[in-house]
């Protein structure tokens, strides 16, 4: 018998004690009568039953080749025989042992959340009640049906119950005691939070902001409704002093904790590790700044190392597809540079083959290895005067000085 059976029978024991001399002896009268010699035949066949009163089971077996009773429950009920649960129609006979106990919610759950940073309260009843199963006279297919007993109360919710299941559970942070009194006195019957954790708070990854473009570009643009397909090619380069590159620190997380107390850390954050070269300065507050005119350039993975290239080359000829190149360092052509095509640097200029019905201007040097047709070359002092790299430069300086 199932726990709740036997707090009923010890109820109604006292009542019964002087029912149960009568109460057997008119089963056994019942169960001669329905097999009565007098009222079969000594070789008819007769089947067997099941009868249930004040709570018992009653078995009686066929004779002369009759059916065997057989027995099923209705939820809440659950049914067992010989010790097994049986959820369909199952023959029993009367040495069958037969139990039954009732299957029923408990007064209150309580719930976790899946990142454990909240826990549930869902208050099923208020109260617990007696239960018995229903008289019924002998047939041979028997049903267990069970009724609640108001006027018997097992068990009653109350706030130390539900506070002491969540000492037990070792659930202590945050504690809402006024919204648990509030569902016990007026229950919803839905989840209503109790306790609930602090979520921690993620940081930030260290980051780079590059003030230059890491790649040369090939920008074409329109003047006039013509598209220029010379000067496309954009190459990046920095003078002394820009600020070329700065790194953004990580910022640590903040740890919470979940309902148990239990401390929840946030994702480690990674950090940059930058480091510059003879031509790149440093500063403490993580800035990197030129220190001379060149194209600005970041290498590696683990570690960003930043330097100032003051050279750019070009591996074959100068043409409508390199675009006109104009450079605040040394210039470098190992091909031909081809009609109508410009060069112009803040440094030297250097071209392995001829140059055909070009400009070259430079503030440096100009060495041209093969012939030079058609073409104006300006180094030094007219270079400078000729160099609109130079003369941008210098205007933006003004302006920033006024």
């Amino acid at each position: 018998m199932s726990e709740y059976i036997s707090e009923q029978d010890i109820l109604k024991l006292l009542k019964k004690l002087d029912q149960d001399a009568r109460s057997l002896d008119q089963r056994l009268n019942s169960a001669a009568t329905f097999n009565s010699p007098a009222i079969h035949a000594e070789h008819e066949v007769t089947n067997g039953f099941i009868k249930i009163e004040d709570g018992k089971i009653i078995v009686g077996n066929p004779s002369n080749g009759g059916e065997f009773p057989t027995l099923r429950a209705i939820p809440p009920v659950k049914l067992f025989v010989d010790g097994k649960e049986v959820k369909k129609e199952t023959k029993v006979s009367s040495e069958s042992a037969i139990e039954w106990k009732i299957e029923e919610k408990p007064l209150f759950e309580i719930s976790i959340s899946e990142d454990k940073l909240e826990a549930y309260l869902t208050v099923n009843r208020t109260q617990r009640y007696a239960w018995s199963i229903k008289d019924h006279p002998p047939v041979l297919h028997g049903v267990l049906r069970a009724e609640e007993d108001p006027s018997i109360i097992l068990e009653t919710l109350s706030l130390q119950d539900v506070l002491s299941k969540l000492e037990n559970m070792n659930i202590k942070a945050n504690l809402d005691v006024a919204a648990i009194q509030a569902e016990i006195l007026q229950p919803s019957h839905r989840k209503v939070r109790i306790a609930r954790g602090k979520p921690p708070v993620q940081g930030h990854d260290a980051q780079l902001e590059l003030y230059f473009s890491e790649s040369i570009e090939n920008v074409f643009t329109e003047i006039n409704g013509v598209v220029d397909f010379r000067n496309h090619l954009n190459i990046p380069s920095v003078k002394r002093g820009d600020v070329i590159a700065k790194k953004i620190p990580p910022v640590e997380g903040q740890a919470g904790y979940d309902v148990f107390g239990n401390a929840i850390l946030p994702k480690p954050v990674k950090d940059i590790l930058i480091a510059g070269k003879n031509d790149v300065e440093i500063t403490p507050d993580s800035m990197v700044i030129a220190k001379k005119a060149g194209r600005p350039r970041v290498t590696g993975n683990k570690i960003k190392y930043f330097d100032i290239s003051t050279a750019f080359i070009v591996p074959g000829n100068v043409d409508l597809e390199t675009g006109n190149i104009v450079f605040s360092g040394d210039v470098v052509v190992y091909g031909d540079v081809m009609d109508n095509m410009i060069i112009e640097c803040l440094g030297n200029i250097y071209v392995a083959g001829s140059v055909f019905n070009s400009t070259l201007t430079a503030t440096g040097s100009i060495a041209v290895q093969g012939n030079v047709i058609g073409s104006n070359l300006y180094s030094g002092y007219f270079g400078v005067l000729y160099n609109r790299f130079y003369h941008s430069s210098k205007q933006l300086l003004e302006i920033l000085e006024k």
